[in-house]
């Protein structure tokens, strides 16, 4: 669905860095599972851009499964605001770094061979 928002011409954002915290797993009012969690991409020299991310449903509740505090991920959504915040609203992630990449392997395939 992202890559067809994509394609129609959307602007969508893709972000790489690494995750500053501990993700946080909550449902919202109408009982749709939430993800938040911020991104963080060192600079040249000492500076850094720190970016606040959500994620909505299933990839919400499979990235706090696998990602942990120092994962290399990327995101790919749509730049929104919640509560007054500018946040990267993701449509999907991918993990960069090698553990949280097994970790998700194992998760799909585990779906898969069900």
């Amino acid at each position: 669905m992202l890559y067809e928002r994509l394609l129609e011409g959307e602007n969508i954002i893709r972000f790489i860095g690494d995750l500053v915290n501990t993700p946080t797993l909550y449902k919202s009012k109408n009982g749709k599972d939430i993800c938040r969690f911020t991104l963080q991409r060192i600079r040249a020299g000492n500076s850094f851009v720190r970016v606040p991310c959500v994620l909505y449903s299933e990839e919400a509740r499979l990235f706090k499964r696998i990602a942990d505090k120092g994962a290399r991920i990327e995101i790919c959504g749509e730049l929104g605001a919640i509560a007054g915040e500018l946040v990267i609203v993701g449509g999907m992630f991918n993990a960069l770094d090698e553990r949280t990449k097994r970790a998700h392997r194992a998760i799909i395939e585990a779906a898969y061979n069900k």
